[in-house]
């Protein structure tokens, strides 16, 4: 991005800039887009959407163009659905009448059939009844049609599918707790941390880039090593996703085997993250970072653990399943440790904050 800030009078293309940018770096990347004649970014992030974007292209099952920020288009987009949703109310009550109808008249049909029995089949009532089936086949056939018609309206895509967590609760309400934490590797040290997570805390570590977030996390795991008291509750099951998508290879068969997950759940969550049948049976190394990222949370999802902690887990996400794992979240009782620069999602996520610093302490 710097050398790129060198480049005067270049036309800008930038393709998910903000991933692993700390809040600093988002706030100076919108400053530097804003003072720009034209650029053309493609991102996810709705904060930095909002700081410098003025129009939008939003490539879905359509495309749309339309002038203004992400949260414009969003509130557009939401008085549509909230049309939509009253279309589909319309078009099945619609369906279902003439569905009830449909069947009156071949009841009726099949009962004026029966009557043509003996050697009344042979005169008037039997050309009757001949008649008046054919007649009554013609309404059920023209109304079977009506309903294929009202089907095809509806709307497939007007909600978005609901993720469930599985945690687990736990016999004390601490769960851990930091005391003047600091992660060592050979050349330096993080600053010194002090906190605790407390059973149903949603505990941000902010800070910038280089700070030891991710550090911190894996002093918890045992990965790194570390002075100061780091304090477990015994027995404590942790699900991780980590920052890194390294995890993601081989096939799916094998990465559910790798970590003992039923097969049914993470398919079940997957498909509802937006993977096609197809998709799921690419090798995983083919797959975006984006679909890797889904795999990696639906994992994390079907297992049943008293804390999470997950690293940046909106890196490469869409928007759709950023919104899906907020609303989800928003709406679930669970612990969670976890590092995000999305301002949104910390906003609507965190109940505790703590912020680490990369000057010296």
């Amino acid at each position: 991005l710097g050398a790129m800030f060198l480049k005067e009078g270049a036309y800008i293309l930038l393709d998910e800039p903000s991933n692993h940018l700390d809040l600093e770096g988002k706030k100076l990347l919108a400053q530097y887009l804003s003072s720009k004649e034209g650029f053309l970014l493609v991102s996810h992030d709705r904060a930095l959407l909002d700081a410098c974007i003025d129009h939008l292209v939003v490539i879905d099952h359509e495309i749309t163009v339309r002038q203004g920020n992400y949260s414009a288009w969003q509130i557009d987009h939401e008085h549509k659905l909230a049309r939509d949703r009253a279309e589909n109310i319309r078009l099945q009550k619609e369906i279902k009448r003439l569905s009830s109808s449909a069947r009156l008249n071949s009841e009726w049909s099949h009962s004026k059939e029966k009557e043509k029995i003996g050697a009344a089949d042979k005169g008037f009532i039997g050309h009757k009844a001949a008649k008046l089936m054919k007649r009554s086949k013609t309404i059920e056939a023209r109304k079977e049609k009506a309903i294929a018609q009202k089907q095809k309206l509806l709307k497939s895509d007007i909600k978005l599918e609901q993720l469930q967590i599985k945690t687990i609760p736990y016999k004390r309400a601490k769960l851990i707790s930091f005391l003047n934490v600091s992660v060592l590797y050979d050349s330096w040290q993080t600053n010194k941390v002090s906190f605790s997570i407390e059973q149903g805390a949603h505990v941000l570590l902010a800070g910038p880039n280089g700070s030891g977030k991710s550090s911190m996390l894996k002093a918890i795991l045992g990965q790194v090593e570390y002075t100061g008291e780091l304090d477990l509750a015994s027995g404590l099951k942790i699900s991780y996703v980590a920052q890194s998508l390294e995890e993601v290879k081989g096939s799916l068969r094998n990465y559910i085997e790798q970590y003992a997950i039923d097969r049914t759940k993470i398919m079940t969550l997957l498909r509802k993250l937006g993977f096609s049948r197809e998709e799921l049976a690419n090798p995983l190394l083919e797959l975006s970072n984006g679909q890797k990222r889904k795999i990696m949370l639906a994992r994390s999802l079907c297992e049943e653990a008293h804390l999470y902690i997950w690293d940046e887990p909106l890196n490469d996400l869409d928007l759709q399943s950023r919104v899906q794992i907020e609303q989800m979240l928003q709406e679930s009782q669970y612990t969670l440790l976890f590092v995000e620069h999305d301002a949104l999602f910390c906003q609507n996520i965190a109940t505790k904050r703590v912020v680490l610093k990369n000057d010296p302490a």
